[in-house]
Formats: C-alpha cells, structure tokens, sequence
C-alpha cells in the first residue's frame, strides 16, 4: 500500500510540476507539497479511525440487542419447559395415585368375592346332607333343595 501512495506521491509532484509550466518544484513547493500529503494522510487516517470507531460501536450495539434478545427467549424457553415439565409431573402424579386406587379397588373386591365364593361354598356344603339309601343298601347324599341323590 506504501508503495502506491509514493507513486502516487510522484504522480502528483509531476502534476504540479507540469501545472507550473514545466518548471521544477522549488523547494517550498516541494515542501509543501510533501506537507499537503501528510495532511491528506493525517486526514484520511482520522476519517478511517473514525468510521472504524462508528462501526465497531454499530456493531457492539446491535450485538447487545441480539444477546438481550437470545436472553429473553433463553428465559421463555426456560420457562415454557419449566412448565410442561410441572404439567407432565403433576399429570404422573395424578396417574400414580390413580393407579394405586385402581389396585386397592381390584384387591378389595377380589377379598370380596373370595369371601363370597367361601360362603357360597360353605352354604352349599350345609345343603347337603348324607343319608342311608335304604333301597340301593349304601350311603349317599341328597341335596336339601334339589332332591339330587349322589351315590359315594
């Protein structure tokens, strides 16, 4: 890049040179000129420094939005899972008590209708009664209410 600017440098001596007539640069001139492209470079370089400034600011800002913007929806999706997790957990909790209801129910009316069956049993063992068949010459048993004989 240097060696641009000192062609164009040169560029510009001759140019100076050719607007005076074709007459050397004198020294002052010189001088000048030399001075003129350090102002020029001073310039220029502030005016890079500066818009560099202006867009590294520009640049941070708008970073800052776009991490205010992700903390926000890092927040909500925090709290959106929070949430659905608090419903799965009092929806597995609710199902839980549920199903231990459901067991206590089965095992209560299986007791139930095991104690029923027994007295059912017990009631129909009471029914029958064993007796000497008189006619047959052995022991068998009758039922009380179907007059069913059964021979043993």
């Amino acid at each position: 890049m240097r060696v641009a600017e000192e062609e164009k440098d040169e560029r510009m001596m001759a140019a100076v040179g050719a607007e005076g007539g074709g007459e050397k640069l004198t020294a002052m001139s010189r001088e000048h000129a030399k001075l003129a492209k350090k102002l020029e470079r001073a310039v220029t370089d502030e005016y890079i420094t500066k818009a560099c400034k202006e867009a590294e600011n520009k640049i941070r800002r708008e970073y800052r939005i776009q991490e205010t913007i992700t903390n926000r929806w890092n927040q909500l999706t925090i709290k959106t899972l929070f949430r659905h997790w608090a419903a799965w957990a009092e929806d597995r909790i609710t199902r839980r008590i549920e199903d231990v209801r459901k067991q206590l129910e089965r095992r209560q009316l299986e007791e139930a209708a095991r104690a029923a069956a027994d007295m059912v049993a017990q009631e129909e063992i009471v029914k029958w009664e064993e007796k000497f068949d008189e006619y047959v010459g052995n022991f068998g048993n009758i039922h009380s209410h179907l007059l069913a004989r059964v021979h043993i």
